[in-house]
């Protein structure tokens, strides 16, 4: 009884020890990016968000682009009234004009005047001699002294005019400069890459720089009051989620 039992054991042991290692399956380790998804509530927000405004006065003319349109830098956007702007230019243009023809007027003068004050310096010094040794009487000495005075008095006022007419020149020119700043301003043109919003200004409206304009309407992105225009750069574009 105890042999069969002992023999029993060792035939289950072997059994048991003899079993096959169980499959398994085996993969190769590799390096891979894994996507990361995250839900969440947000708005989509322009690089650049640029108000198009006026710096002068003046009435819309021309309006070059459409509500929605792709802009680049450059493009023109609108039109004001270069007329004004053109007649103040030209009258500025007169007026430097003007000015070289009264220096050059004032410059002849000048020239005449020192050549007669030279003169009356050398007769007065002459007879101012003759006085001297009594050849002529001292009163025709002292006229001549005093036209020789009057001369020098006369060159120092053309020097002035002179110098009064190099500065109105300078002024003038300055006008012409600025007065061509301003009608340069009467061509709107984008500073940007980006879409343009709707307008809120149609041809015939009068804009000032600084005051309210245009139609009313809103573009539904924020702008001052005297805005033309909004203009968002799209590409790149932020998402926010504040």
């Amino acid at each position: 009884m105890s042999a069969c039992l002992f023999t029993g054991c060792v035939n289950k042991a072997q059994q048991n020890f003899d079993r096959p290692p169980a499959p398994v399956t085996v993969t190769e380790a590799i390096t891979q990016d894994v996507p990361t998804y995250l839900d969440a509530i947000g708005k989509t927000v322009a690089r650049e968000v640029v108000s198009i405004q006026s710096q002068v006065s003046g009435r819309i003319t021309k309006i070059h682009f459409t509500d929605g349109a792709d802009v680049k830098k450059g493009d023109m956007l609108f039109t004001i009234d270069t007329r004004p702007f053109e007649a103040n230019l030209r009258q500025a243009q007169a007026n430097v004009s003007r000015d070289n023809a009264l220096k050059k007027q004032a410059e002849a003068n000048l020239a005449k005047d020192v050549a007669q004050a030279k003169w009356g310096e050398v007769e007065a010094k002459r007879y101012g001699i003759l006085v001297q040794g009594g050849v002529v009487p001292r009163e025709q000495y002292e006229q001549l002294r005093a036209n020789a005075d009057s001369l020098n008095a006369a060159v120092e006022a053309d020097r002035a005019t002179v110098h009064s007419a190099e500065e109105a020149i300078k002024v003038d020119a300055a006008a012409v400069e600025s007065t061509k700043v301003q009608l340069s301003y009467c061509s709107i043109r984008s500073p940007i890459d980006g879409r343009a919003g709707q307008r809120l200004v149609d041809v015939g409206n009068v804009v000032n720089p600084g005051g309210s304009s245009g139609n009313g309407s809103s573009s539904g992105t924020s702008g001052s009051s005297n805005s033309l225009l909004v203009i968002e750069r799209l590409d790149p574009i932020y998402a926010d989620f504040t």
